[in-house]
């Protein structure tokens, strides 16, 4: 992980309220496992003075974060913006993070862009499916599925050449010249050692889970072994929870979600606000926030984390949402594609979203359900 420029801090010890704490820390850990890690190192670093770390006690308050000497001249630009971005919404003051959730085959099997605007304190994610069709000259088959941009062509499967650049591109040319701050990565194993340090997430497995993929390439053999029903997931049960796209049953008969992979998607958003809710039944952070720290990269620095997590105060999980590239599924060359809507009803979206005019029905999905990708 980036560690940025150190920054001197004001530091005053303060009787504050749990709750200021925790709104805080709700919402840069929505941004940390959701969106990047904004604001978690910001919080170890800074935050967690040896009252928070040794008894649970003296939190800093809301009115502490507000006096942050810090703005938004500290946001960096990873990709300037294009298009409309540039020229309707050109002074916007949005701070645009994307999260690439990796396999050890260097595929990015969740890719979300989330847009925080400090002015409404609102938060959106923009969920682009995996199997997303993404043309590229010279590139066919399952190459031109989104996930596989991350990859090089040239040494497939090798963590050495993977490319976020790659990727971030992509996204930006998908969402109409967005711009595009900051860039987290994160792995499964990342994932199963944030969930660990969780002792666990509550939640409601929708139906039997079951798969299994012989190693090949040398790649590392992944079993699906989950029951239905309400459960509190290990790291390990979280990973297989995300993964799981279709599967068997013990008789044989073909499981898997009814809208395909943006059941898949929405199932993921229902576990990350589990997540969440798992943040806030926690006595401590600290434990947490040193494993997010130590399993997402980014180039997110010190000084930006600051400014984010001063304007997150005050917000609540009501102010985040979600939606999914506006599309549809279908066949191309006999694989299954997310196919992109219009690039005029993209734009459309994304103009909901910088203005905060996303209607309510919007708010969790965008796009036609229908069955989505296989295995």
């Amino acid at each position: 992980m980036a560690n940025g420029t150190a920054v001197a801090v004001r530091r005053r010890k303060a009787k504050a309220k749990r709750s200021g704490f925790l709104q805080v820390f709700v919402i840069t850990l929505t941004v940390a496992i959701i969106g990047g890690t904004v604001g978690l190192t910001l919080l170890n670093k800074y935050f967690l003075d040896t009252n928070v770390t040794d008894n649970g006690k003296g939190y800093f308050s809301s009115s502490e974060f507000e006096d942050l000497p810090v703005t938004a001249e500290d946001i960096e630009i990873l990709l300037p913006a294009k298009g409309i971005f540039a020229t309707e919404f050109g002074s916007s003051k949005r701070v645009n993070t994307l999260l690439l959730g990796t396999t050890a085959e260097c595929l990015t099997d969740t890719i979300m862009l989330i847009s925080f605007d400090p002015q409404s304190k609102s938060a959106t994610i923009i969920n682009i499916p995996r199997d997303t069709y993404y043309y590229r000259e010279g590139y066919g088959g399952s190459w031109l599925k989104i996930n596989s941009v991350f990859e090089d062509i040239n040494h497939p499967g090798d963590p050495d050449y993977c490319d976020p650049m790659a990727t971030a591109r992509a996204v930006q040319d998908l969402l109409g010249g967005v711009q595009i701050n900051y860039c987290a990565v994160v792995t499964y194993d990342g994932v199963e050692k944030i969930i660990d340090s969780m002792d666990g997430v509550p939640f409601d497995v929708p139906f039997d889970m079951r798969y299994t993929d012989t190693g090949h390439d040398n790649k590392d053999d992944l079993v699906i072994d989950l029951q239905a029903g309400q459960q509190t997931l290990t790291g390990a049960q979280a990973v297989q929870l995300l993964r799981f796209r279709q599967g068997y049953t013990e008789s044989g008969q073909k499981t898997g979600y009814a809208e395909g992979d943006i059941g898949r998607v929405k199932m993921q958003q229902s576990f990350m606000k589990a997540t969440i809710k798992r943040a806030l039944s926690l006595s401590k952070a600290t434990k947490v926030i040193n494993s997010v720290e130590e399993n997402v990269d980014s180039n997110v620095k010190n000084r930006a984390m600051l400014y984010m997590a001063a304007k997150a105060v005050g917000m609540s999980m009501d102010d985040v949402h979600s939606v999914v590239l506006p599309g549809t599924s279908g066949m191309i060359d006999g694989l299954s594609f997310w196919k992109p809507a219009d690039a005029s009803v993209i734009e459309e979206t994304m103009r909901q979203i910088y203005t905060n005019t996303l209607p309510a029905d919007d708010a969790e999905e965008t796009g036609d359900d229908a069955d989505a990708s296989a295995q």
